[in-house]
């Protein structure tokens, strides 16, 4: 899956990205609602769109942030600005500027993975990070929303007990 993500080119990872918001963006509840997103790897599926709009709207949005292993933190950002490289060479919130704070309640939270199925599983990259957050957004009334390539979407996503289910899949169309 890391190779089919790779093998697109920058330009159509931005086309399908732009899909993808477009897709968002349908929903009219989107912007009422606080918005948990990540900042992308350079060949994962880019939210950076919809952020620019929820800070254009003058709202914050929460990213994480890598704190130990399998674990994030969540911070309230309001600007790019606010971001420094992190760890895996992802934008992350500046420890020292960007607020730590929990996911808030009936938040949209958009999940990157490596490959989804239809039956909302996702292969993450290893390491749990979102297997522990999912479960606490969906009890806050929150919606976990897996985004990704058209090419990440599979058959059927190996699986385990332990591993979190996305309430909703938005995937590029090709």
């Amino acid at each position: 899956m890391r190779a089919a993500r790779r093998a697109l080119s920058l330009e159509e990872r931005a086309r399908q990205s732009h899909n993808v918001y477009l897709q968002l963006c349908q929903d009219p509840d989107l912007l009422q609602r606080p918005l948990c997103a990540y900042a992308a790897l350079v060949d994962e599926l880019s939210c950076d769109e919809l952020i620019q709009a929820y800070w254009a709207a003058g709202k914050a949005v929460y990213l994480p942030r890598v704190q130990a292993r399998y674990q994030l933190t969540w911070h309230c950002v309001t600007c790019e600005a606010e971001l420094v490289t992190g760890s895996y060479g992802i934008r992350e919130p500046h420890p020292e500027t960007a607020e730590q704070a929990t996911p808030p309640e009936q938040a949209y939270m958009l999940i990157p993975g490596l490959a989804f199925d239809q039956a909302h599983r996702r292969l993450g990259q290893g390491g749990g990070f979102y297997d522990n957050v999912i479960p606490q957004v969906q009890r806050t009334g929150g919606l976990s929303i897996g985004l990704g390539f058209s090419c990440q979407l599979i058959e059927e996503v190996p699986h385990e007990a332990h591993d979190a289910h996305v309430d909703r899949l938005c995937l590029a169309e090709m």
